[in-house]
Protein backbone atom coordinates (compact mmCIF):
# COMPACT_ATOMS: atom_id res chain seq x y z
CA UNK A 1 0.00 0.00 0.00
CA UNK A 2 1.75 3.13 -0.77
CA UNK A 3 -1.31 6.06 -0.47
CA UNK A 4 -2.97 6.17 3.53
CA UNK A 5 -6.58 4.32 3.12
CA UNK A 6 -9.37 6.26 4.01
CA UNK A 7 -12.33 4.08 5.23
CA UNK A 8 -15.70 5.47 5.43
CA UNK A 9 -19.31 5.22 5.34
CA UNK A 10 -19.86 7.78 2.15
CA UNK A 11 -22.60 9.91 3.35
CA UNK A 12 -21.19 10.26 7.17
CA UNK A 13 -20.21 13.82 7.93
CA UNK A 14 -17.42 12.80 10.02
CA UNK A 15 -16.00 10.91 6.84
CA UNK A 16 -16.55 14.75 4.94
CA UNK A 17 -14.31 16.29 7.45
CA UNK A 18 -11.41 14.20 6.83
CA UNK A 19 -11.74 13.86 3.50
CA UNK A 20 -11.49 17.71 3.05
CA UNK A 21 -8.55 17.94 5.17
CA UNK A 22 -6.55 15.45 3.32
CA UNK A 23 -7.68 16.98 0.12
CA UNK A 24 -6.81 20.70 1.61
CA UNK A 25 -3.52 19.24 2.26
CA UNK A 26 -2.83 17.71 -0.87
CA UNK A 27 -2.57 14.10 0.44
CA UNK A 28 -3.19 11.29 -2.16
CA UNK A 29 -5.62 8.68 -0.52
CA UNK A 30 -7.79 5.76 -1.40
CA UNK A 31 -11.18 5.89 0.00
CA UNK A 32 -12.65 2.58 0.86
CA UNK A 33 -16.41 2.83 1.28
CA UNK A 34 -18.64 0.85 2.79
CA UNK A 35 -22.56 0.95 3.87
CA UNK A 36 -23.60 1.58 7.27
CA UNK A 37 -23.55 -2.53 9.19
CA UNK A 38 -20.69 -3.44 6.70
CA UNK A 39 -18.55 -1.69 7.98
CA UNK A 40 -17.35 -2.56 11.40
CA UNK A 41 -15.31 -5.47 10.08
CA UNK A 42 -13.42 -3.08 7.94
CA UNK A 43 -12.79 -0.49 10.43
CA UNK A 44 -11.79 -3.39 12.95
CA UNK A 45 -9.40 -4.89 10.81
CA UNK A 46 -7.67 -1.79 9.96
CA UNK A 47 -6.81 -0.95 13.79
CA UNK A 48 -10.30 0.86 14.36
CA UNK A 49 -13.30 0.42 16.65
CA UNK A 50 -16.78 0.48 15.46
CA UNK A 51 -16.87 4.09 13.90
CA UNK A 52 -15.34 5.63 10.84
CA UNK A 53 -13.74 7.36 9.68
CA UNK A 54 -10.34 5.16 10.12
CA UNK A 55 -7.31 6.50 8.04
CA UNK A 56 -4.32 4.01 7.56
CA UNK A 57 -0.87 4.90 6.45
CA UNK A 58 1.74 2.71 4.83
CA UNK A 59 3.09 0.11 6.81
CA UNK A 60 -0.26 -0.29 9.12
CA UNK A 61 -0.45 2.99 11.60
CA UNK A 62 -3.96 3.64 12.14
CA UNK A 63 -5.98 6.93 12.81
CA UNK A 64 -9.10 6.12 14.24
CA UNK A 65 -10.91 9.78 14.83
CA UNK A 66 -11.95 12.24 12.42
CA UNK A 67 -9.09 15.42 14.90
CA UNK A 68 -6.43 13.25 14.92
CA UNK A 69 -6.58 12.95 10.90
CA UNK A 70 -6.62 16.69 10.83
CA UNK A 71 -3.51 17.08 12.79
CA UNK A 72 -1.94 14.55 10.93
CA UNK A 73 -2.37 16.32 7.56
CA UNK A 74 -1.56 19.56 8.57
CA UNK A 75 1.71 17.91 9.38
CA UNK A 76 2.03 18.08 5.34
CA UNK A 77 1.75 21.83 5.31
CA UNK A 78 3.77 24.98 6.56
CA UNK A 79 2.95 26.28 10.05
CA UNK A 80 0.82 29.35 8.53
CA UNK A 81 -1.07 27.16 6.97
CA UNK A 82 -1.90 24.72 9.76
CA UNK A 83 -5.32 24.11 10.47
CA UNK A 84 -4.17 24.38 14.18
CA UNK A 85 -2.23 27.56 14.45
CA UNK A 86 0.36 27.58 17.12
CA UNK A 87 -0.95 30.40 18.59
CA UNK A 88 -4.91 29.57 19.23
CA UNK A 89 -4.72 25.91 18.77
CA UNK A 90 -6.38 25.32 22.33
CA UNK A 91 -9.38 27.49 21.52
CA UNK A 92 -9.75 25.35 18.16
CA UNK A 93 -9.42 21.92 19.84
CA UNK A 94 -11.75 22.91 22.54
CA UNK A 95 -13.84 24.52 19.92
CA UNK A 96 -13.59 21.69 17.82
CA UNK A 97 -14.13 18.79 20.34
CA UNK A 98 -17.33 20.49 21.26
CA UNK A 99 -18.74 20.20 17.76
CA UNK A 100 -17.77 16.50 17.30
CA UNK A 101 -19.51 15.93 20.86
CA UNK A 102 -22.66 17.99 19.99
CA UNK A 103 -23.80 19.30 16.84
CA UNK A 104 -22.20 16.06 14.95
CA UNK A 105 -23.93 13.10 17.11
CA UNK A 106 -26.94 15.41 17.54
CA UNK A 107 -27.32 16.55 13.55
CA UNK A 108 -26.93 12.96 12.57
CA UNK A 109 -29.50 11.42 15.14
CA UNK A 110 -31.47 14.48 13.84
CA UNK A 111 -31.79 13.60 10.51
CA UNK A 112 -31.51 10.47 10.60
CA UNK A 113 -34.94 10.56 12.83
CA UNK A 114 -36.47 11.46 8.93
CA UNK A 115 -34.29 9.63 6.67
CA UNK A 116 -34.70 6.08 8.00
CA UNK A 117 -38.29 6.46 6.68
CA UNK A 118 -37.59 7.84 3.13
CA UNK A 119 -36.06 4.26 2.21
CA UNK A 120 -36.38 5.18 -1.75
CA UNK A 121 -34.09 8.61 -0.83
CA UNK A 122 -32.00 6.45 1.43
CA UNK A 123 -31.35 4.15 -1.21
CA UNK A 124 -30.85 6.49 -4.34
CA UNK A 125 -28.50 8.68 -2.56
CA UNK A 126 -25.14 8.54 -0.24
CA UNK A 127 -23.95 4.95 -1.32
CA UNK A 128 -21.75 5.96 -4.02
CA UNK A 129 -18.44 4.04 -4.31
CA UNK A 130 -19.77 1.53 -2.11
CA UNK A 131 -19.27 -2.61 -3.45
CA UNK A 132 -22.64 -2.90 -5.02
CA UNK A 133 -23.16 -6.19 -2.93
CA UNK A 134 -23.20 -3.90 0.23
CA UNK A 135 -25.59 -1.83 -1.71
CA UNK A 136 -28.12 -4.36 -2.75
CA UNK A 137 -27.87 -5.81 0.92
CA UNK A 138 -28.51 -2.84 2.19
CA UNK A 139 -31.49 -1.60 0.84
CA UNK A 140 -32.98 -5.12 0.87
CA UNK A 141 -32.58 -5.49 4.68
CA UNK A 142 -33.54 -1.50 5.33
CA UNK A 143 -36.02 -2.46 7.59
CA UNK A 144 -34.06 -4.90 9.57
CA UNK A 145 -31.26 -2.78 10.17
CA UNK A 146 -33.31 0.71 10.84
CA UNK A 147 -33.23 -0.52 14.77
CA UNK A 148 -29.36 -0.90 14.56
CA UNK A 149 -28.44 2.56 12.99
CA UNK A 150 -31.04 4.08 15.01
CA UNK A 151 -29.46 2.81 18.42
CA UNK A 152 -26.24 3.83 17.16
CA UNK A 153 -26.49 7.17 16.28
CA UNK A 154 -28.79 7.77 19.51
CA UNK A 155 -25.69 6.79 21.59
CA UNK A 156 -23.69 8.68 24.51
CA UNK A 157 -26.51 10.99 24.73
CA UNK A 158 -27.18 12.30 21.14
CA UNK A 159 -30.81 13.59 20.40
CA UNK A 160 -32.77 14.41 17.92
CA UNK A 161 -34.16 17.44 19.45
CA UNK A 162 -33.31 20.07 16.55
CA UNK A 163 -33.83 22.70 19.48
CA UNK A 164 -30.04 21.63 20.40
CA UNK A 165 -28.69 22.13 16.97
CA UNK A 166 -30.36 25.68 17.18
CA UNK A 167 -28.39 26.19 20.02
CA UNK A 168 -25.33 25.13 18.50
CA UNK A 169 -25.73 27.33 15.65
CA UNK A 170 -26.27 30.38 17.79
CA UNK A 171 -23.29 29.85 19.78
CA UNK A 172 -21.28 30.13 16.66
CA UNK A 173 -23.00 32.90 15.66
CA UNK A 174 -22.10 34.43 18.67
CA UNK A 175 -18.45 33.64 18.43
CA UNK A 176 -18.15 35.29 14.46
CA UNK A 177 -19.73 38.33 16.03
CA UNK A 178 -16.57 38.87 17.74
CA UNK A 179 -15.25 40.12 14.15
CA UNK A 180 -13.36 38.40 12.50
CA UNK A 181 -15.05 36.26 10.18
CA UNK A 182 -14.22 32.94 11.71
CA UNK A 183 -14.78 30.76 14.40
CA UNK A 184 -11.72 30.98 16.45
CA UNK A 185 -9.03 33.56 15.14
CA UNK A 186 -8.95 35.39 11.93
CA UNK A 187 -8.12 32.54 9.51
CA UNK A 188 -9.66 29.33 8.54
CA UNK A 189 -9.30 27.04 11.29
CA UNK A 190 -10.25 22.69 12.36
CA UNK A 191 -12.94 24.91 13.67
CA UNK A 192 -14.39 26.37 10.89
CA UNK A 193 -14.16 23.28 8.66
CA UNK A 194 -15.47 20.74 11.45
CA UNK A 195 -18.12 23.07 12.06
CA UNK A 196 -19.03 23.09 8.03
CA UNK A 197 -18.42 19.80 7.63
CA UNK A 198 -20.64 18.45 10.41
CA UNK A 199 -23.39 21.01 9.85
CA UNK A 200 -23.95 18.71 6.51
CA UNK A 201 -26.59 16.68 8.34
CA UNK A 202 -28.73 19.71 9.07
CA UNK A 203 -28.04 21.79 5.51
CA UNK A 204 -27.93 19.26 2.77
CA UNK A 205 -25.05 20.80 0.84
CA UNK A 206 -24.99 20.85 -2.67
CA UNK A 207 -21.23 19.87 -2.70
CA UNK A 208 -20.57 16.90 -0.34
CA UNK A 209 -18.23 13.78 -1.12
CA UNK A 210 -21.37 12.36 -2.05
CA UNK A 211 -24.16 13.33 -3.49
CA UNK A 212 -27.29 14.32 -1.28
CA UNK A 213 -30.90 14.44 -1.84
CA UNK A 214 -32.44 17.79 -3.35
CA UNK A 215 -33.94 19.66 -0.65
CA UNK A 216 -36.93 19.54 -2.19
CA UNK A 217 -37.08 16.05 -2.06
CA UNK A 218 -36.91 15.84 1.20
CA UNK A 219 -40.11 15.27 4.27
CA UNK A 220 -41.79 18.77 4.87
CA UNK A 221 -40.72 19.22 8.25
CA UNK A 222 -37.25 18.18 7.48
CA UNK A 223 -37.07 20.48 4.43
CA UNK A 224 -38.46 23.44 6.39
CA UNK A 225 -35.80 23.25 9.50
CA UNK A 226 -32.76 22.85 6.37
CA UNK A 227 -34.40 25.71 4.77
CA UNK A 228 -34.28 27.72 8.13
CA UNK A 229 -31.08 26.76 8.98
CA UNK A 230 -29.37 27.52 5.90
CA UNK A 231 -30.02 31.37 6.24
CA UNK A 232 -28.84 31.33 9.95
CA UNK A 233 -25.86 33.47 10.18
CA UNK A 234 -23.92 30.43 11.20
CA UNK A 235 -25.65 28.08 8.09
CA UNK A 236 -24.21 31.16 6.13
CA UNK A 237 -20.37 30.85 7.78
CA UNK A 238 -21.12 27.04 7.06
CA UNK A 239 -22.07 27.31 3.21
CA UNK A 240 -18.78 29.94 2.64
CA UNK A 241 -16.59 28.14 4.45
CA UNK A 242 -18.09 25.06 1.82
CA UNK A 243 -17.63 27.06 -1.18
CA UNK A 244 -14.75 28.97 -0.43
CA UNK A 245 -12.47 26.14 1.02
CA UNK A 246 -13.82 23.15 0.28
CA UNK A 247 -12.21 22.78 -3.23
CA UNK A 248 -8.98 24.47 -2.15
CA UNK A 249 -5.60 22.09 -2.27
CA UNK A 250 -2.84 23.72 -1.18
CA UNK A 251 -0.20 24.31 -3.52
CA UNK A 252 2.94 22.31 -3.45
CA UNK A 253 4.51 25.16 -2.48
CA UNK A 254 2.89 25.27 1.18
CA UNK A 255 4.43 21.52 1.73
CA UNK A 256 7.36 21.68 3.84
Amino acid sequence: MSKPRLITIPISHFCEKARWALERAGIEYVEERHMQGFHPFYTRKAGGRFTTPVLVLPGGRAFRQSRHILKWADQSLREDLWLYPAETEPRVRAVERWLDTTLGPDGRAWMYSFMLYQKDLVGQYGTEGAPKHEIKAFKNMFEAVRPMIRARVSLNGASTDIGRVYDVFDEVAARLDGGGGYIVGDRFTAADLTFAALSAAVLIPDRYGVTLPPVELLPDEMRQHVETLREHPAGQHARRMIAEERDSVLSPAASR
